[in-house]
């Protein structure tokens, strides 16, 4: 059975098709001089865009919900589990929310749990590795948090910089290049699990 996002491209191929054929014979009763060559050009292009875009969605949909935080590289140095959301002692699980439509979290699961926003996110499939942007808003504007994000079954990877803020000015650091940590860098690294696999091992 084809997957939804595949019957909705496989929709939007037919509408760019009959689009293009009654645009042809406009252009041709018109007396246009655009050639057949540049008409599918311009086909192939837009078909490119749709396939992309059900690409992102795919992607965001595999990323979308609650994530347990394995392990925290930040700066070259792994960061303890039980003080990874507050810098101290509480315990219990970190545990992230990855949202498209609101905004994602990523909390400290205690007494009293606290949580840091990163805002909903997007993604760019046609970057090598996956480009993730986290666009939260704050004081008034919205900002973008660029990083990098690989995933495979029930396991992902988020790589955005470590230093993001100067006091309450947005520093608007480059993305990174790369899932490794150093010191040199200033990456943050956090490599997640699907809930049931950090309980049971298996998906």
């Amino acid at each position: 059975m084809k997957s939804p996002l595949r019957s909705l491209l496989g929709f939007a191929l037919i509408l760019v098709a009959v689009h293009f054929g009654v645009d042809v014979f406009a252009q041709k009763d018109a007396g246009d001089n655009s050639t057949l060559a540049d008409r599918v050009n311009a086909l192939e292009k837009e078909v490119a865009k749709l396939d992309r875009e059900v690409q992102d969605l795919h992607v965001s949909g595999k990323l979308t919900g609650h994530w347990i935080e394995h392990s925290w590289m930040r700066n070259g140095e792994y960061v303890d589990q039980s003080e990874a959301a507050l810098g101290v002692g509480f315990g219990g699980p970190v545990e992230w929310r990855l949202a498209s439509d609101v905004n994602s979290q990523r909390w400290l699961l205690c007494a009293e749990p606290k949580s840091v926003n990163f805002g909903r996110f997007t993604v760019d499939t046609s970057k090598t590795p996956t480009w993730i942007d986290f666009h939260l808003a704050k004081n008034g504007r919205t900002i973008t948090i660029r990083g990098i994000v690989k995933h495979s079954y029930g396991k992902a990877q988020i790589a955005i910089p470590t230093d993001l803020f100067d006091g309450n000015e947005f520093r608007a650091p480059a993305r990174p290049t790369s899932f490794e940590s150093t010191a040199e860098n200033g990456y943050s690294v956090y490599s997640l699990q699907r809930p049931t696999f950090d309980r049971t091992g298996v998906f």
